[in-house]
């Protein structure tokens, strides 16, 4: 829906009337209560952060039941398994092995202290694993299938929260993989790894679910069973096209794969394509913010709507990760959850600093400076974030409630007006019930009978 990236009818970001506070300055001014406290518990509450706590507790739910969600899914994946394996997924995985490597991890000494798995995305020697693998390693050597030995060199970027890593070998002319800009609920995957002794080349399976909350936290969970060495191999579609990357499995459920997105992401950052040596990459800990254990006691704590305890356990994550754009996010809803809104927004306006191309932080964001009264702001923060894409339904109707009122907050009836409209192309009888809402606290705007 290109409209809703159309921001013709408002103050763009970076472009704003006089009076109009810039996103730089939001981030400055991340303390303290301005404005008056709205007194209506929808406008309290906005619809983006009303929306985003059941979104956590969905995630939260998601979390805490993968196995049994799994094993539900077991026939759908032997089906589709089987189908593919008749036909042309498993051709498909033995073309692209040669794209696939195995990971020696070299201690100090250049003694192997275990392996992992990576896979080629250019023919310069450019090299995707997971980042614990990078990270747990004083040397990398990749093996291709070939049986060719190749040092990994060059270090281009990672993500912690995502536990990816891009890497670099120096070569030419070296078979890769292409990146996939989909994935879909049971859809077919198939793995393909590199062992010691050349054991079980490949595993199949259905994508079970897409876990995310917003564009901030993602992960796919599939059926294809993983096993100790498959971490940072490449899960593929049926077009050979790498979804995303083999991070982790629970022991009797699924695998846990980071998106392919996150390359892209990693690779668009400031100097993303520029090497640094190997042994000079940054060093934080290869443990990723989704296997920490306050991450799991955190979700546990926002299923039972516990949003001290998730506020508490979300608070610590951020110290043990202080650059994870995650857990500042986790930690901003659950202090509006605790409608402890100064809190939350130091917490998002963090996580807009980390992931400043996040329209879930900035949405999030604009709904509690909403809730605290702070208009203008609010309206630049939902600006921003239509601005980036809110391509989800739900994540759109939201935003432009919020907006609806946010501009209705600051009196400006043809902008309330506009954003209405907005909202009731997306849901009409949505908008229906706003307007009334806000024709009975705000009867002097001037309004029609009905949006447009």
């Amino acid at each position: 829906m290109d409209h809703l990236n159309d921001t013709d009818s408002g103050p763009k970001f970076g472009q704003h009337p006089a009076g109009w506070p810039t996103a730089i300055a939001m981030l400055v001014r991340c303390g303290g209560w301005v404005g008056p406290s709205p007194s209506s518990t929808w406008l309290r509450v906005g619809s983006c952060l009303a929306a985003a706590l059941g979104r956590g507790l969905l995630v939260a739910r998601l979390w805490l039941s993968l196995s049994a969600h799994a094993q539900g899914q077991a026939a759908v994946s032997d089906a589709q398994a089987a189908s593919a394996e008749s036909g042309s997924g498993i051709a498909m995985l033995q073309r692209a092995a040669s794209a696939v490597v195995m990971l020696k991890m070299l201690d100090h000494t250049g003694a192997e202290r275990g392996h992992g798995t990576g896979f080629f995305i250019g023919p310069d020697g450019m090299l995707v694993t997971a980042r614990h693998v990078s990270e747990g390693s004083r040397e990398l050597v990749a093996v291709t299938s070939q049986g060719q030995t190749l040092p990994v060199t060059g270090f281009l970027g990672d993500d912690r929260d995502f536990d990816v890593a891009v890497l670099k070998v120096d070569g030419t002319n070296l078979p890769h993989l292409g990146l996939a800009d989909t994935v879909r609920t049971n859809e077919w995957v198939g793995v393909i790894t590199l062992q010691p002794g050349g054991e079980r080349p490949y595993a199949t399976g259905v994508v079970v679910q897409v876990v995310e909350l917003g564009d901030v936290l993602k992960q796919i969970l599939t059926t294809v069973p993983v096993q100790r060495g498959d971490s940072g191999a490449p899960m593929l579609n049926a077009a050979g096209q790498v979804i995303g990357i083999v991070f982790g499995t629970s022991p009797d459920g699924p695998s846990f794969v980071a998106p392919s997105q996150v390359v892209r992401e990693i690779l668009a950052a400031p100097g993303g394509t520029n090497a640094i040596p190997f042994s000079k990459r940054p060093r934080r800990g290869s443990l990723p913010v989704v296997k920490d254990p306050d991450f799991r006691a955190g979700t546990l704590a926002w299923e039972q709507k516990d949003w001290q305890k998730a506020s508490q356990c979300f608070a610590r994550l951020t110290r043990r990760f202080p650059d994870s754009p995650t857990a500042h996010l986790l930690l901003g809803i659950s202090y509006s959850g605790l409608k402890s809104w100064p809190a939350a927004k130091r917490a998002l306006a963090r996580a807009i600093q980390l992931k400043p191309y996040s329209s879930a932080a900035w949405q999030l964001y604009g709904s509690t400076l909403l809730a605290m009264g702070q208009y203008a702001e609010s309206a630049e923060a939902l600006r921003e974030a239509l601005r980036l894409g809110l391509f989800e339904w739900h994540r759109a109707v939201a935003a432009w409630a919020d907006l609806a009122q946010a501009y209705a907050g600051l009196g400006d009836a043809a902008q309330t007006q506009q954003a209405l409209e907005r909202l009731s192309w997306l849901d009409r009888r949505r908008a229906a019930q706003l307007q009334a809402h806000l024709q009975q606290r705000y009867p002097d705007l001037g309004w029609p009978t009905s949006p447009q």
